[in-house]
C-alpha cells in the first residue's frame, strides 16, 4: 500500500498536534515542586482517618504530634523521596472553577500534605478523588490554581492511621556501631565493652573475653525486638500501670548516641517494654523477651587475670 502526498501531509500533521498537546499538558519543572530530601526538616500530614505531624532530629525521623514517638524511618524516607522529585502524568485543567475543583474533590481535600523545609519556606500538595479507572488521582499543588493528575500508588501510603507510620521496632541502631552495652537483671549488672573489634565481659571484679560474632549475634537480636501491640501513649493511660522497678534494664552505647530500654513483668508470658527516650508502652511475648535475656555463660570463653593476681600466685 502506497501512501498518497495527502496521506503523509495528513499523518505528520496529526503527529505534530499529538506532540504539541502532550507538551502544552506536561508542565516544566518549577522550582517549587522540587527539593532536596535532605532540606526536609518537617512533614504535616492530615487525611480522613488522622493528623500527624513529624520532625527530623539530628537526621533520624520521629512522630512530633499527636505523641512523640519514633517513626518507620523507611517509610519516611521513601515518602520524601518519592514528593522531593514528584512526577506529574499531566495538567487537567490550568484554571479551575470552584465547581471544576468540587468535581476533582479538591474543594474539600481528602489528603493534604505540607512539606517543611530547612530554609523556611514549605509548600502543600492536597488530593481529591481517587480515580478507580487510570491509575492516577487529582491533586492540587500550594501557590498553584492548576489540577493535576498524578501516580496513585505512593498516595495510598498517605490515606493511613498513626500506627502505620510508627516504627514496629521498639529501638533503633547499628549493631556494628555498639562499644557498650550494660545489662541489669535479677539486680545483677553485667557490662560488655568493646576495644577495636575486641569484646570483654566485666562481671563484678572479673573480666572475661567473649567471641565477637557471639556479642554481634546478640545485639542483632536486641535490634529486631519488635511489640505485639501498643499498650499506652497517653501519659495519663501509661500512669494506670504504675511501673517500677524494672525486670530487665538495658543500655547501649555507641560513639554517637546512647540509647536503651526496661522491661516490666505483666502477666503470664507477656511483658511490657518501653524505650527509655520514649513515653510509650509495648507488649511483647515470652519468646521475644527470651531473645532478649543475654545467656552469659555462652558469652563468656577465657577469665582474664589481672597482672596483680598473677604475682600473687
Amino acid at each position: 500500500m502506497f501512501l498518497t502526498k495527502k496521506n503523509t501531509t495528513l499523518i505528520i500533521f496529526a503527529l505534530l498536534l499529538g506532540v504539541y498537546i502532550f507538551t502544552t499538558n506536561t508542565p516544566k519543572k518549577s522550582k517549587n515542586l522540587n527539593f532536596s530530601p535532605d532540606e526536609a526538616s518537617g512533614i504535616i500530614l492530615k487525611n480522613y482517618k488522622t493528623d500527624i505531624v513529624f520532625s527530623k532530629k539530628n537526621n533520624v525521623w520521629f512522630i512530633q504530634e499527636p505523641f512523640i514517638i519514633p517513626a518507620d524511618k523507611n517509610l519516611l524516607l521513601k515518602i520524601v523521596g518519592t514528593f522531593s522529585n514528584l512526577n506529574i502524568i499531566r495538567v487537567l485543567e490550568e484554571n479551575p472553577s470552584q465547581e471544576q475543583l468540587e468535581q476533582y474533590g479538591l474543594k474539600n481535600p481528602a489528603i493534604e500534605i505540607k512539606f517543611l523545609l530547612s530554609n523556611g519556606s514549605s509548600y502543600s500538595i492536597y488530593f481529591g478523588n481517587k480515580l478507580e479507572l487510570g491509575g492516577g488521582v487529582y491533586a492540587k499543588k500550594s501557590g498553584e490554581q492548576r489540577i493535576l493528575f498524578l501516580n496513585q500508588d505512593f498516595v495510598q501510603m498517605l490515606d493511613n492511621n498513626l500506627d502505620f507510620f510508627r516504627t514496629k521496632q521498639v529501638v533503633d541502631f547499628d549493631i556494628y556501631e555498639v562499644n557498650y552495652i550494660e545489662y541489669k537483671f535479677n539486680d545483677k549488672t553485667i557490662i560488655l565493652a568493646q576495644d577495636n573489634n575486641k569484646w570483654e565481659i566485666i562481671e563484678g571484679d572479673k573480666r572475661f573475653f567473649t567471641d565477637y560474632g557471639e556479642v554481634i549475634s546478640y545485639l542483632n537480636n536486641l535490634s529486631f525486638v519488635d511489640y505485639k501491640s501498643v499498650i499506652a501513649d497517653r501519659k495519663d493511660d501509661i500512669k494506670k500501670y504504675k511501673l517500677e522497678n524494672p525486670l530487665l534494664d538495658v543500655v547501649i552505647k555507641t560513639k554517637e548516641k546512647e540509647i536503651g530500654f526496661v522491661i516490666f513483668d505483666f502477666r503470664e508470658d507477656e511483658y511490657i517494654i518501653k524505650n527509655k527516650e520514649y513515653d510509650s508502652l509495648y507488649l511483647i511475648d515470652k519468646k521475644q523477651f527470651d531473645n532478649i535475656v543475654l545467656d552469659l555463660e555462652e558469652l563468656k570463653t577465657t577469665e582474664i587475670i589481672s597482672e596483680e593476681v598473677l604475682k600473687k600466685s
